[in-house]
């Protein structure tokens, strides 16, 4: 089959057409590829500033985490065990031992958990716990109870 000029001609044209269609979608591809790398390093940096202050964050969380657990520590180590009921003293040891969990950077237990693990059915949370076999009373600086009036009773 043979074709005549005009339809060589025909054919060339439909193939440069063709041809261009094919450029213009290759550039277009080749700009949203662009577009694409220019937006994922958008998005890259965007998370690893979320990333940085969520171990920000964290790490200030852990911190004062630490400081409170050492502190609940010592008050649980100044209440005497032999001023504690058997149950009591349970509590107490368990509570300790989960202080010292917490400064070694394990994961808190909640005071159910707590309570199972040393077979009782309910405990008293850690700070009711204090508040209740602590040792120091309250004011003991002397604050001021009410306007004008100090807690040991002086003026």
């Amino acid at each position: 089959m043979e074709l005549s000029r005009d339809e060589k001609a025909a054919v060339g044209y439909a193939g440069t057409l063709v041809g261009g269609a094919a450029a213009i979608v290759a550039s277009e591809g080749a700009r949203e590829r662009r577009e694409n790398k220019r937006s994922r390093e958008i998005r890259e940096k965007s998370r690893e500033r979320v990333q940085a202050r969520r171990e920000k964050t964290s790490q200030g969380r852990n911190q004062a985490r630490k400081a409170a657990a050492e502190t609940r520590l010592t008050q649980l180590q100044r209440i005497r065990p032999s001023d504690l009921s058997k149950e009591d003293r349970k509590v107490r040891t368990a509570y300790i031992k989960e202080q010292k969990n917490i400064l070694k950077d394990l994961k808190p237990k909640t005071a159910a958990s707590i309570a199972k693990s040393i077979g009782l059915k309910a405990i008293p949370g850690l700070t009711a716990f204090l508040t209740a076999f602590g040792s120091s009373p309250a004011y003991q600086q002397g604050g001021k109870v009410h306007r004008g009036r100090k807690a040991n009773g002086s003026k």
